[in-house]
């Protein structure tokens, strides 16, 4: 992560945290991260840009596999699939 506050004389006690896109191919940590917080400081907000690492083809991690497992787990006359509903803190989510 990065801070980027901005001056004191255009602070205005708001912050955002910023995480760059990059189409899961790579981090347009410049466009979609340092620019957008020089920005939020130019407009008096505080910004913390997160530095993550993106997913490749390269490292076996690409869309287009874990789209046609989820394919995959579809029926096959079409009807949406029906799973077992998860916790998630105390609350039941799923059908």
């Amino acid at each position: 992560m990065h801070v980027y506050l901005p001056p004191k004389e255009k602070a205005n006690g708001g912050a955002v945290l910023v995480c760059p896109g990059g189409g899961f191919s790579i981090l347009a940590w410049d466009l979609e991260g340092t620019e957008v917080a020089e920005w939020l400081n130019s407009i008096g907000f505080a910004a913390i840009v997160v530095k993550y690492l993106a997913p490749t083809a390269h490292h076996g991690n690409n869309l287009t596999s874990k789209a046609r497992t989820a394919e995959d787990r579809r029926p096959r006359d079409g009807r949406a699939a029906c799973h077992e509903p998860h916790a998630l803190e105390g609350r039941r989510m799923g059908p």
